[in-house]
């Protein structure tokens, strides 16, 4: 393995500092879109409530169509019971 140099020491570390840097306005300027941390707070939780609320109404109507199946399904067998005679 080659041995670092300080020279290159001083270089990656400049390039490291560039990179943080190009970071920190990656961040802010997100930050600033969204109006800072408390805006950025209310976009997350909104999402979050979001999610829930579909979540939810999935899990409701899942509910609800297994409901009408098993009616369907009753009246169907009732129907084949009506039709063979028996009650």
């Amino acid at each position: 393995m080659d041995k670092l140099k300080p020279e290159d020491a001083f270089k990656e570390i400049g390039i490291l500092r560039k990179e943080v840097s190009v970071l920190q306005a990656t961040i802010n300027g997100i930050l600033s879109y969204f109006g800072g941390l408390q805006g950025m707070s209310e976009v997350c939780l909104n999402h979050l409530d979001l999610r829930l609320t579909v979540k939810r109404n999935k899990d409701m109507l899942n509910s609800q169509l297994a409901g009408q199946h098993k009616i369907f399904s009753t009246l169907n067998l009732q129907k084949k019971k009506q039709a063979v005679g028996i009650n």
